[in-house]
């Protein structure tokens, strides 16, 4: 049997070594990175949803190669909105946010509640967006002014959201900083982008719960009216084959 100090000593590696995990998983950054060539007269656009008030960085680099080549970098947003263009890239970085979406509880259009059960249930349109708008963004590579159809350059090209996109090291400039605070800055804001994620999982869970609520609701009501028509429809039936076989002196 294991003493009771050795017991506590190994509880303690235990818990150290799941916090350590748990750390190691908070600090990995959601984020992507492409790497291809692109040749001249060549257009490659990538997409990407990002998800209301989230901070998006860019950076990209186009290797140096034989022959004249310029890439150009256009990134667009909702509704076909520019939001970065520039000509002859080699290496640099782009930022933007998206914008701001529905506060918690409510709807983007405002919309009341309807029925008894408006106050636990809102009714929500059958568009996802309407809960929890997303916004496709457009990473667009095009080449041009080669010397030759085989004229190649190699691009990479990285994108980050959420806390993967801050810069720590300007935080921790500004606001004084050592090793240790600016991981555990890290680490809180990692934390903040899962708890939003779960409050985004959630706002989606509620609302595919009303909307089945409200499907439920109309399939009801149409095997209701379905009914009341066969059995009006039964009754005029009877009634029309009556009349008619008096008519005609049958019964």
């Amino acid at each position: 049997m294991v003493p009771n100090m050795s017991a506590r000593r190994f509880k303690r590696r235990i818990f150290s070594s799941c916090f350590l995990l748990l750390g190691l998983l908070l600090c990995l950054e959601p984020s992507w990175a492409l790497q291809f060539y692109i040749k001249s007269g060549q257009k490659k656009c990538f997409s990407e949803d990002v998800t209301a008030s989230t901070r998006v960085l860019g950076e990209y680099l186009v290797t140096a190669g034989p022959g004249k080549l310029e890439v150009d970098l256009t990134v667009t947003g909702p509704e076909g909105k520019m939001i970065f263009h520039k000509e002859n890239i080699d290496q640099g970085k782009f930022t933007f946010e998206s914008p701001a979406g529905p506060q918690h509880g409510q709807r983007a259009g405002g919309h009341e509640a309807a029925g008894e059960h408006g106050a636990e249930h809102r009714e929500y349109d059958e568009n996802y967006e309407d809960v929890w708008p997303t916004y496709n963004y457009q990473f667009c590579l095009m080449a041009r002014n080669g010397d030759g159809p085989e004229t190649k350059r190699k691009v990479t090209l990285h994108v980050s959201a959420g806390a993967a996109a801050k810069d720590y090291s300007t935080v921790a400039k500004v606001e004084h900083l050592d090793n240790l605070e600016v991981a555990l800055r890290r680490m809180e804001d990692e934390v903040r982008t899962i708890l939003e994620e779960l409050e985004h999982m959630r706002a989606r869970e509620e609302a595919m719960r009303s909307i089945n609520e409200a499907v439920s609701r109309r399939v009801l009501w149409y095997s209701i009216i379905s009914c009341l028509v066969m059995i009006g429809a039964g009754v005029w039936q009877a009634r029309y084959l009556n009349a008619f076989f008096r008519a005609k002196k049958l019964i």
